[in-house]
């Protein structure tokens, strides 16, 4: 195969990884969303939040961070934009992590 082939193989593997742990973030981040509504204390006898309830809208609210966040704190009854929110978050989380990994393997590959 020839160099730019070579290249463009890379390029496509690594947007399909990225686009794959976008997809499995946001899977995640709504499937918490999910079951923090689920375990909240019934509205029709307020009472405080369960430890299921505080622990699943910790670890949804961390997953949130940047993009759904700041649109939660900006429109907190209408929720506009929390699609286009969730997705760039998802992206932006999935950046992170390849960007992570990569640096990982070069320096365990620079250790060994």
């Amino acid at each position: 195969m020839t160099e730019p082939t070579v290249m463009g193989v890379r390029v496509i593997r690594m947007l399909l990884v990225i686009w794959i742990v976008a997809a499995i973030h946001f899977t995640t981040m709504l499937t918490l969303g999910v079951m923090a509504f689920l375990t909240q204390p019934d509205l029709q006898h307020p009472g405080p939040p369960s430890l299921a309830n505080r622990t699943i809208s910790a670890a949804a609210t961390v997953l949130e961070f940047p993009f759904v966040w700041m649109v939660r704190r900006a429109s907190p009854e209408r929720h506009a934009g929390f699609t286009t929110a969730a997705i760039a978050t998802s992206v932006l989380w999935s950046l992170v992590v390849c960007g992570a990994v990569g640096v990982w393997s070069r320096l365990a590959q620079a250790r060994a």
